[in-house]
């Protein structure tokens, strides 16, 4: 991550997305065969941080900060369609998978500096977004991927 990149996250935030790296990295040391899904796991935290980012840049239109809330909300939530309490980290796929789809059609309603601004990955933006989507279907199954999908209206 940058220096330029790095946001003031509130602590609550800056610790989930602490933790949420910590056991994504910790799982897929201990399951190395963990393929499935594994590379798009690794962006779970990035983009939990860029959604905060997002979330509180007033450079993005407030109509869509509730399509932000709500990826931010799907991450934190207890239960929803792969409960991180019954999967442990693999459970986080749904999240990312719900969150790129969400930062992806942002692209285009905010200027790409914005969103550039607030993403701490290695790899560029637009190229994590593409292989987690290219790859949500087939790692989640259509039926869970298009009830995510429906989740979200722009």
């Amino acid at each position: 991550m940058s220096p330029e990149k790095v946001i003031d996250l509130p602590d609550e935030a800056d610790d989930f997305y602490i933790q949420l790296r910590k056991k994504i990295r910790n799982y897929l040391a201990k399951n190395p065969n963990a393929k499935k899904g594994s590379e798009m796991l690794l962006f779970a935290p990035d983009l939990f941080y860029m959604l905060i980012g997002l979330l509180r840049d007033t450079a993005v239109p407030k109509k869509f900060k509730k399509l932000i809330l709500i990826a931010v909300t799907y991450y934190i939530a207890p239960i929803d369609l792969m409960p991180e309490l019954l999967l442990g980290p693999i459970g986080f796929l749904d999240d990312t998978a719900l969150a790129a789809y969400i930062i992806h059609e942002l692209l285009n309603h905010v200027p790409e500096s914005v969103m550039d601004k607030h993403w701490p990955g290695e790899v560029k933006l637009l190229d994590a977004l593409r292989k987690i989507l290219d790859s949500a279907d087939k790692v989640l199954g259509s039926t869970v991927w298009k009830k995510l999908q429906r989740k979200v209206k722009f």
